[in-house]
């Protein structure tokens, strides 16, 4: 199961989401960053990470560590692992996704 953090910080004092990317279950800052722009306003929407090569290597590693683990798993509880951690993960706790069995 992924680790419940915060994806975002506010860049700066700029009010502008500064996010992090999941590898291996882990929330990290990129190498690098670049800002996303809102193309309605034309302002700064988001600071987005910027992978390195070996954040990218990290990435690939843990997906094929994972890869047979995730492929013996019933499609509904990859669907309901992904709901609970990505969607209800902020308002759930541990003790509440003991009772989903995830």
């Amino acid at each position: 199961m992924t680790q419940a953090a915060p994806r975002t910080e506010a860049a700066a004092g700029r009010g502008v989401a500064r996010l992090k990317m999941l590898i291996g279950g882990e929330w990290r800052y990129g190498a690098a960053e670049f800002e996303a722009v809102d193309p309605y306003r034309g302002e700064a929407a988001a600071r987005v990470p910027e992978s390195s090569l070996d954040e990218l290597d990290d990435a690939l590693n843990a997906a094929l560590a994972a890869k047979s683990k995730v492929a013996a798993m019933p499609g509904y509880e990859r669907a309901m692992r992904v709901v609970c951690e990505e969607v209800l993960g902020p308002i759930m706790t541990e003790e509440r996704l003991v009772l989903f069995n995830l």
